[in-house]
């Protein structure tokens, strides 16, 4: 093994081990929030995917080299001088760029040319129509990322289709994007920024219900509480009566005084005058006992 082999395996298992413990980081938290445990399959699956992501890119990037090559050849070349015949100018690295060059080299070499065209047209013309395509899927799924004229049609520029500033999924898109902008020379890479985008947003929306519901829990209490404080309700939920206090506050013993004290610092009822109209209401069964 050479030592430039060596080099690229020791980097292949460094990137492996980086892979596994993002795998495992990830694992952990997907399992945090559905309070489960963390199983060996889960973050076997992640790892997958997340090698299979990097073969990807590494062959987007590949292909990226391979097209600053042709470019670089055709400034450098021109067109094919003296002995240079067309089969040694042309080849997977460096595609005919106009119909007159792919008509004059498979005039020239018939099998060699049509065989480089049928190449072409599956490693160029299917990856740019793939990507096409998943780009337009992305719009179909989320239109309100982008801009869109009077008449509802989208809006594009030089660059490409503009993004809606005001939309936070636009804001996500870009913000992954721009993490690694070679996800999105892969065929299915609009998909691919979309599917972590859908992921970020939800996790983002699951922690604002979270947040919702601990405060209107917190708000419930704090009027049940404000409820039984004011003899609106007693402790456990028994609802005061309608009848309001009237009369004179009279007691036929100090012992029912200190029973009627004892219920108002319970939070039974409301105060002394309370008690005493629970007291004399014939039709509420409290008295005997009750409090």
């Amino acid at each position: 093994m050479t030592e430039e082999e060596l080099k690229a395996q020791q980097e292949k298992e460094v990137k492996d081990k980086e892979m596994q413990a993002q795998a495992e980081a990830q694992a952990k938290a997907d399992a945090g929030k559905v309070g489960k445990p963390v199983t060996q399959e889960a973050i076997d699956a992640i790892y997958k995917k997340l090698k299979e992501t990097e073969e990807k890119l590494s062959r987007s990037e590949q292909e990226k080299v391979g097209l600053v090559t042709r470019v670089a050849a055709l400034e450098t070349s021109g067109k094919p001088k003296g002995t240079q015949t067309l089969r040694d100018v042309y080849s997977e690295e460096n595609y005919p760029q106009s119909e007159e060059e792919w008509d004059d080299l498979i005039a020239q070499y018939p099998t060699y040319g049509t065989d480089l065209r049928r190449r072409f047209q599956d490693n160029v013309i299917t990856f740019e129509s793939a990507q096409k395509k998943s780009a337009e899927r992305l719009r179909e799924k989320h239109p309100d990322m982008f801009m869109k004229d009077k008449d509802g049609k989208f809006i594009f520029n030089e660059h490409g289709i503009v993004f809606n500033p005001e939309s936070e999924k636009a804001k996500v898109f870009q913000d992954i994007a721009n993490k690694d902008s070679r996800i999105l020379e892969i065929a299915d890479g609009p998909e691919m920024v979309m599917a972590l985008m859908e992921k970020r947003l939800q996790g983002q929306e699951e922690g604002a219900l979270k947040e919702k519901i601990e405060q209107e829990k917190d708000t419930k209490e704090k009027q049940r509480q404000a409820d039984i404080k004011a003899g609106r309700v007693a402790d456990g939920g028994s609802p005061a009566p309608d009848k309001k206090p009237v009369g004179d506050v009279k007691f036929n013993s100090d012992s029912e005084r200190a029973a009627a004290e004892r219920a108002v610092a319970s939070g039974k009822v409301k105060d002394l005058a309370t008690y005493c109209a629970i007291r004399d209401n014939k039709d509420v069964a409290y008295g005997r006992g009750g409090f």
